[in-house]
């Protein structure tokens, strides 16, 4: 299910009990259209550091924000609609943040975060903000590889070719393989 996090007078927030430095946060984040909306890592209590995807002033915009204790970077996400549901990535760096939204990347802070940051997601209105899902992980540099389950075509026939659509990092590789088999369980290499 989804976490609402809302208040029909004040704030509400929810927030990590865990601190974490240098990670990557990702979730399924669904922005209403009040003001002050957050979702992202801030210090404790929300006071002067943080990377975050905010609704700031409540103007119909999603924006990327980036406060490294002195500067404050506000990066307007145009074509990020409200009201539905986005996958929202943070991948907080030695020397920049980088935030994506729905597998693209959107916004390039640099900025060096210095110490630890909480989770939080946080409504200063009656607008919805609404959660589906968020987690923290690392992500170690090196190779990875993903391998699905079986796909059935239903229909035997000549394959022509395999097509990725998406956008690798630079400095990043993709390739792609596959196996066919038309009983299941004799495959080819």
């Amino acid at each position: 299910g989804s976490l609402p996090v809302h208040s029909a007078t004040t704030s509400a927030w929810v927030g990590s009990t865990a601190s974490f430095t240098r990670q990557t946060l990702e979730g399924r984040v669904t922005f209403g259209s009040g003001p002050w909306q957050h979702v992202g890592f801030a210090d404790d209590g929300f006071g002067s550091r943080w990377a975050i995807f905010s609704t700031a002033f409540g103007d119909g915009q999603l924006y990327a924000r980036t406060n490294d204790g002195s500067n404050d970077t506000l990066t307007a996400l145009p074509g990020v609609a409200l009201g539905v549901p986005h996958d929202l990535r943070i991948v907080w760096g030695a020397t920049a943040v980088d935030y994506y939204v729905d597998g693209a990347p959107v916004a390039h802070h640099p900025a060096a975060l210095t110490g630890a940051l909480y989770v939080y997601a946080s409504n200063n209105g009656p607008a919805p903000l609404g959660l589906d899902s968020l987690r923290v992980a690392a992500y170690q540099p090196g190779g990875a590889t993903y391998r699905s389950t079986v796909k059935d075509a239903g229909a035997s026939g000549a394959w022509g070719s395999l097509i990725w659509s998406g956008q690798a990092p630079a400095g990043t590789g993709l390739a792609l393989e596959t196996r066919s088999s038309a009983d299941g369980q004799s495959w080819s290499g």
